[in-house]
């Protein structure tokens, strides 16, 4: 009995998907911890199917009579027989389907879409323990089915604890049940403030973004619980009398608490105590928005590395320094890399903004910085040293890990079109992966003629942390890391178990075994999960993979410590440990922001009607109105385009738009620039009250800055009286939207889309950068030369007409085998099929053909029915939808059939189409030939066949 089978018995899931054992088994593994012999895992739900079927009772129970399948009426699957003990009913016939209920259908059961999802802790259990508000990271493991009525759709995967969402995968569009697509995921989940035991949940959605599914799963009761979570109290927090605060807010340790206010006429200090001077005594400085590095709190770099920093900020000024001069400083640790001259704002509690963008150095010694803003008092930036910059009012706002200093590679210059490759600097490249059955050989090109002598390993994808193939940790930290691989066995050991050990060099971590892989050159591709503790040294340490053929895990973990000859796949910075910074300290509602100690706090998922601002707040979705940039096109090609410096470029922006509801009546503007500075401006003029909006299409020119390096394009929209204003007001905006990436490379011309002829997918431009040239239509996918294809192509062709129709067999109409469930598809033709019909004696002779298509779009279907004896068949109906009994249909080109026959027609405007009818020929015997022809015009669409006699 399958494990699933038994999780459908007990009610641990809800949605099984049909088959005669009740679902798709996983398609990889988790990995254990490090050092364990073999780290794999099965984590879909069933991995308590063992510990299930333990407590099921067997055998006679008191006298009990157990019952057979006739008795309990089933056709197939596993069932109770009454007595506690179990009893099989065996598979369907070819073509029929085991449904819930025990019967055989000629039908899936995949109306609920079923899917399901297993989550993992770092220790490997599916029942975690943390304390109050701590972050945990988790690896769970899916299999996704969609519905054959949505073909096409998008599925998010939400995991989180009771009724908050914290965590998602992005599935892609699923195949279509009986099929399945699986996938493995990390991400973080947050313990509530509350001790307590805790359900850990999982929800599979069909919208299109993860925030969207994480509204359903606050919604919805088709949650499934996939573990537990065990939350105790943690520290004991100090108290606000402990801490002499009497008012304000305090981080006592463990948390943040609020002090209270003070009385009328005074105001609370940074330090907490009530002072009776003004409220205004103390400047006002904020920063938001801030990106240090590549858009990141923590960044890691080399020695001697231009590091780009960019931040918005707001200075009121106290009473004491009234009309002075300010200046908005930045510095490492103690030292100023950038000064902001300031004119003088106004007083308190009036507040200037502005953005700072500049550049810092990163100091020529290894090791974990500080990046501090401050506002200071100066005549000017000239007056402004390291002491000034040291006292003066400051924020930290992100880390510099420094790893030493080189000059490191490039792809380009080591000439590596693919694979994971160091670049000389204590540091892992990713060079793009191969597309189809292609790998990347020991060369760094893409090779569809594997050396067999070695066999194969190709890391196709790499991910330490939540993201990307390099972590950044403190020691002994648990980081989630996840491997894709494609592997073969060499020739000389073709039948041989294979293993990929995951490691440090000399230091094996993980393991994943491949039972019985493809024999070069063939090759299988397989993927595995699990968690790696941080060095408990500071510092850069590179993770290598490396393909072994040994008996077990144990023994190929002790041929990966002796091998030089491994793989680089990522790396982890280890930083020194610090107190990190929480979301309530940092005061954010949603999103993922640095914490202070170069870790990534998690800070979740906007409920439903909110959405995240650049700030990290929650707000909804009509309070400023409604704005979305739903694709853009940057010089000819998608978001992420290249450009020679210097230069003007083309930009396409489709926006939707709505006006708040506090100003239904304004006009609105979209402006459209690079970086801090505007490009164009469009009037719109006024939009419907949000929730309505409206769409549109607005191009324009940008012009790119000279220096090479990456530039943000930013999009904002606003409610200003002209575009003048609007303009004006766009470098000082906290309110615009990135859309996109301009590269600009140094000493080369890159290429657009349309100068590599690419409608599609994700290209180098020539110039070591990887340009987005667009996605392709629904219905459609994007082939490995950048055109979009069908996606529809059935395995049926070449069948365009009745003299080529596929031939199916002949059965007869007491044969159960005639039963079919046929999938296709097409774009713009006719797909034929033909079945020979035997009239068996006391055997009814009816036909049954259902068509239904993925797309909503009209289509045609043809029944033509030919009796065996040459006589014109009297049909009888029993049932039909949008069909209709015709004559002149053209079959010259059929052999042996005459020039034109009798059939059905129905055309159909989109919904299904069913046809039964009983064919009556002249004499007793009503054999014959049937045909069923499918056509569509317009978009690619898949589509569903069904027919017996």
């Amino acid at each position: 009995m399958s494990r699933l089978a038994i999780l459908c018995l007990v009610g641990m899931i809800t949605a099984c998907s049909s088959g005669s054992e009740g679902g798709p088994e996983p398609a990889g593994d988790l990995l254990d911890a490090p050092g364990t012999v073999d780290a794999r895992a099965d984590l879909l739900v069933g991995e308590t199917a063992a510990e299930v079927s333990q407590d099921l009772p067997s055998g006679d129970q008191g006298g009990c009579v157990p019952q057979q399948c006739d008795q309990l009426g089933k056709e197939c699957g596993q069932w109770d027989d009454g007595c506690g003990a179990e009893v099989s009913c065996g598979e369907c016939t070819a073509g029929l389907f085991c449904h819930a209920d025990g019967s055989c259908n000629a039908e899936p059961e995949c109306t609920t879409a079923p899917w399901s999802v297993s989550l993992q802790f770092a220790d490997q259990s599916s029942a975690g323990n943390a304390v109050v508000g701590q972050q945990i990271p988790v690896l769970f493991e899916y299999a996704v089915s969609n519905a054959p009525e949505c073909p096409t759709c998008r599925r998010q995967l939400v995991v989180g604890v009771e009724d908050e969402p914290q965590a998602c995968a992005d599935a892609g569009v699923a195949a279509v049940c009986p099929d399945s697509s699986t996938g493995l995921a990390s991400g973080y989940l947050k313990a509530p403030a509350v001790p307590g035991n805790y359900d850990v949940y999982a929800y599979a959605s069909t919208v299109q973004t993860c925030g969207q599914g994480a509204n359903e799963y606050k919604e919805t009761d088709a949650r499934v619980a996939v573990a537990t979570l065990s939350v105790a109290a943690g520290c004991q927090p100090e108290s606000c009398d402990d801490a002499g605060q009497e008012c304000g807010f305090w981080d006592t340790g463990c948390s943040e608490v609020f002090c209270g206010e003070c009385p009328t006429g005074q105001y609370c200090t940074s330090q907490g105590s009530c002072d009776l001077a003004g409220p205004c005594s103390e400047d006002l400085f904020e920063l938001a928005d801030v990106y240090v590095g590549n858009f990141a709190g923590s960044v890691t770099v080399s020695s001697g590395d231009t590091v780009p920093v960019l931040f918005g900020w707001m200075l009121g000024t106290s009473e004491q320094l009234s009309g002075a001069e300010r200046q908005v400083v930045v510095g490492v640790e103690s030292q100023v890399a950038f000064c902001i001259d300031v004119p003088a704002p106004k007083d308190c509690p009036s507040l200037a903004v502005g953005l700072g963008n500049g550049e810092l150095t990163a100091p020529p010694m290894a090791g974990t910085y500080t990046v501090y803003v401050a506002a200071t008092a100066q005549e000017g930036c000239w007056d402004v040293d390291d002491s000034v910059f040291s006292q003066g009012k400051r924020q930290a706002i992100g880390k510099l890990d420094v790893v030493g200093g080189c000059e490191a590679e490039t792809c380009a210059s080591v000439n590596a079109d693919c694979g994971y490759w160091e670049n000389g600097c204590d540091a892992v490249m990713n060079c793009g992966s191969c597309t189809g059955d292609a790998f990347c050989n020991d060369q760094a090109q893409c090779d569809g003629s594997p050396q067999c002598s070695k066999g194969v390993l190709d890391v196709v994808q790499f991910v330490a942390g939540a993201s990307g193939s390099g972590a950044t940790a403190t020691p002994g930290e648990s980081i989630p890391v996840m491997l894709n691989y494609k592997i073969s066995n060499p020739t000389s050991c073709p039948h041989c178990v294979r293993q990929v050990v995951l490691g440090f060099s000399q230091e094996a971590l993980l393991c994943f075994e491949e039972d019985m892989a493809g024999a070069c050159p063939v090759i299988t591709s397989g993927w595995g999960g699990g968690f790696i503790s941080a060095p408990e040294t500071l510092g850069a340490k590179v993770l290598y993979a490396g393909a072994y053929q040994e008996d077990n895990c144990a023994a190929a973990e002790e041929k990966f410590q002796l091998d030089n000859d491994l793989k680089a796949v990522g790396m982890v910075t280890v930083v020194g440990s610090c107190v990190p910074s929480t979301c309530e300290i940092l005061g954010k509602q949603c999103g993922d922001w640095g914490d202070g100690c170069g870790g990534t706090l998690h800070c979740g998922l906007c409920g439903d009607g909110e959405l995240c601002s650049s700030a990290g707040m929650c707000k909804g979705e009509c309070t400023e109105g409604l704005f979305e940039v739903t694709s853009v096109s940057i010089n000819s090609s998608g978001d992420a385009a290249s450009s020679a410096g210097g230069q003007t470029v083309p930009v396409k922006v489709n926006w939707k738009m709505g006006n708040s509801p506090d100003c239904a009546d304004c006009n609105r503007q979209l402006v459209v620039g690079v970086g801090n500075g505007a490009g164009f401006c469009a009037e719109l003029g006024p939009m419907p009250a949000c929730p309505a909006y409206d769409t549109g299409v607005k191009t324009g020119s940008l012009p790119v800055p000279v220096a090479s390096g990456d530039y943000a394009v930013y999009a904002l929209a606003t409610a200003k009286g002209s575009c003048t204003e609007a303009l004006n007001s766009y470098p000082s905006s906290f309110d615009k939207v990135s859309i996109g990436t301009i590269h600009v490379p140094s000493g080369c011309t890159p290429n657009s889309c349309n100068d590599l002829g690419k409608e599609c997918g994700y290209w180098d431009d020539d110039c070591n950068f990887t340009i987005h040239c667009g996605d392709c239509p629904a219905g459609t996918l994007c082939e490995f030369d950048g055109s979009c294809y069908c996606a529809a192509d059935d395995d049926w062709e070449p069948n365009n007409s009745a003299a080529l129709a596929h031939n199916l067999g002949i059965y007869s109409d007491h044969d159960g085998e005639s039963t079919m469930h046929i999938t296709g598809g097409m774009k713009n033709e006719a797909d034929w099929f033909t079945m020979g019909a035997l009239d068996e004696a006391w055997a009814y002779m009816e036909p049954y053909v259902h068509v239904e298509f993925g797309l909503d779009m009209p289509f045609e279907v043809t029944v033509v029915y030919v009796c065996l004896d040459g006589s014109m068949p009297d049909p009888h109906l029993i049932g039909d939808s949008l069909c209709t009994w015709s004559g002149g249909i053209d079959f010259t080109a059929v052999d042996g059939v005459g020039s034109k026959v009798y059939g059905y027609r129905c055309n159909s405007s989109g919904e299904p189409v069913t046809l039964q009818f009983g064919p009556k020929c002249a004499v007793l015997d009503d054999s014959g030939t049937m045909w069923v022809g499918v056509e569509a015009s317009g978009q690619c669409s898949n589509y569903t066949l069904d027919l017996h006699l």
